[in-house]
């Protein structure tokens, strides 16, 4: 399986072989690109955990960096979604592919082949 990512390493980076790897086999109806950090590479998905599980089976690890929506968290207090739908709705969605500098080209063609197929299969 391909890890997540691995913190451990010094030169952790993103990866812009696999941003465009990605990105060619993401249809924008189905996904909205997020931000770009250190080591991941995020995006958002309907079915978020059906989309991950998928992705477990082809072999790519995934992460849910913030499943609490930021407004609910204790330092905000925030319960009611309606007053921050699209927090909620991220929280439900967001998902992280691994992204680093220590990926092979032939990993990087993995994860975007695994997306392709995820995306198929749901």
């Amino acid at each position: 399986m391909i890890p997540l990512v691995d913190l451990t390493r010094p030169h952790a980076a993103l990866r812009p072989a696999l941003l465009a790897a990605v990105a060619r086999v993401l249809d924008s109806s189905r996904f909205i690109l997020g931000g770009e950090g250190q080591a991941f590479y995020t995006v958002r998905h309907p079915q978020r955990d059906a989309f991950a599980k998928a992705l477990a089976d082809l072999g790519v690890g995934t992460a849910i960096h913030y499943p609490i929506p930021v407004p609910a968290r204790p330092l905000f207090g925030a319960r009611d979604e309606r007053a921050w739908p699209e927090a909620w709705r991220a929280a439900r969605e967001v998902v992280s592919l691994p992204c680093f500098a220590e990926l092979t080209d032939a990993e990087v063609e993995e994860v975007a082949q695994a997306v392709r197929l995820a995306c198929g299969r749901l």
